[in-house]
C-alpha cells in the first residue's frame, strides 16, 4: 500500500505542528508601549482614565523592562518603562504586574515585549490596599 510513507510523513510533521500552535499569533493583539498605560497621575479611588481601561481584557503586546527587582527564577514580575530605574517602591499605576503562563524567566537585561490579555483596575492585596492597576498573563515574545 501507498498509504504507509503519507503516514510516516504526516507522524514526521506533528512535533512541528504542535511546536508552531505553542506560539501565540500577534495579529489580533494590540501593540502598546508600558509607557501608554502607567504615565498618568493616579491616586487611589481615582477613576482610571477611559483611553487606558478601553485595554480591559484586550489581548495586548506590551513593550517594556524587567523591574531591576527580579534577582532569580520567576513566573512574576513588574515591567517598567524604563531600564534606570528607581530604588523607591513602585506605585500601583507605574508598572504592570506579569504573570507567565507557561515556565519562568530569569531577569531579562533590555528591552522586551510580552504578549498575552491584560486585566485593568484596582487590584487589592489581602489588607485591602490596592497593590496594582495592571496584570497581564501571558507569554514573554
Amino acid at each position: 500500500m501507498h498509504l504507509r510513507p503519507l503516514l510516516t510523513l504526516c507522524a514526521a510533521a506533528l512535533p512541528a505542528l504542535a511546536l508552531a500552535s505553542a506560539f501565540e499569533p500577534r495579529s489580533d493583539a494590540i501593540e502598546l508601549d508600558v509607557r501608554d498605560l502607567t504615565s498618568f497621575e493616579w491616586e487611589p479611588g481615582d477613576p482610571i482614565p477611559e483611553d487606558i481601561t478601553q485595554y480591559d481584557g484586550r489581548r495586548v503586546i506590551i513593550r517594556g523592562y524587567m523591574h531591576q527587582s527580579v534577582e532569580e527564577l520567576v513566573d512574576r514580575f513588574p515591567l517598567v518603562a524604563d531600564s534606570c530605574q528607581c530604588n523607591e517602591r513602585l506605585l500601583p499605576h507605574h508598572f504592570i504586574d506579569v504573570e507567565l503562563s507557561r515556565g519562568e524567566t530569569d531577569m531579562i537585561p533590555g528591552e522586551f515585549e510580552v504578549i498575552g490579555k491584560l486585566k485593568v483596575g484596582e487590584m487589592e492585596d489581602e489588607d485591602g490596599f490596592v497593590e496594582r492597576l495592571f496584570h497581564l498573563r501571558g507569554t514573554i515574545f
